[in-house]
């Protein structure tokens, strides 16, 4: 029998090999070109979700907020708040006021009064609780005596009557001396007056 053109008999076949061996390749090819393109269209398409694991967050180090001193806010609010003096602190025994003032180098101020004595108390409610006055009282030992109890420091210190203030060093010398009541601005003036004279080369 002849053969007819363009019959495919008489041609050589594909061996079964050759043809399992271009399905698989063609099958792999296939499923790779899958993959890729899913990834692709995950990381491309609009409004995907992101894979990328969330961060840690670490501790902030934001130093705290300052002033326009330059001080943390913070380390204001917990300092603590030096109190203000609101009065005089008095010793009530002479001896012991001449001790201590010995000890800090300070002088010694004596107010000399009585309980009947009205302008003694008007030196307390006035002179007394000025601030300034009570200020520049840290640079003395004040000590209160009572006139009627202290006889043998009246007659030393030569008062004739009350409110009287000697301002002494811690042997017990006379330095300066105030009679009689005083408002706040002049009692200051004399006190730094008085402390000048016992400290001549530290002028306050």
């Amino acid at each position: 029998m002849g053969t007819l053109p363009g019959s495919t008999v008489g041609k050589p076949a594909i061996s079964i090999r050759t043809t399992c061996l271009l399905i698989l390749a063609f099958m792999a090819g296939g499923l790779i070109g899958c993959s890729t393109n899913r990834e692709a269209s995950q990381s491309t398409a609009p409004g995907s979700k992101s894979a990328t694991a969330p961060q840690a967050t670490e501790p902030s180090t934001t130093a705290p907020s300052e002033d326009k001193t330059g001080h943390s806010k913070s380390a204001l609010a917990q300092a603590p708040q030096t109190p203000k003096l609101t009065h005089i602190t008095w010793e009530t025994n002479y001896e012991k006021a001449l001790a201590k003032a010995k000890a800090a180098n300070k002088p010694v101020l004596i107010d000399f009064s009585t309980e009947w004595c009205h302008w003694c108390k008007e030196l307390d409610n006035t002179t007394y609780k000025a601030f300034s006055v009570i200020a520049e009282s840290q640079n003395f030992i004040p000590v209160r005596v009572d006139g009627d109890k202290r006889e043998d420091l009246t007659q030393r210190y030569h008062v004739e009557g009350f409110p009287t203030i000697v301002v002494v060093d811690s042997s017990g010398q006379r330095v300066d001396s105030l009679d009689g009541y005083a408002e706040a601005d002049d009692f200051v003036r004399w006190m730094r007056s008085s402390y000048n004279k016992f400290r001549p080369d530290v002028a306050v």
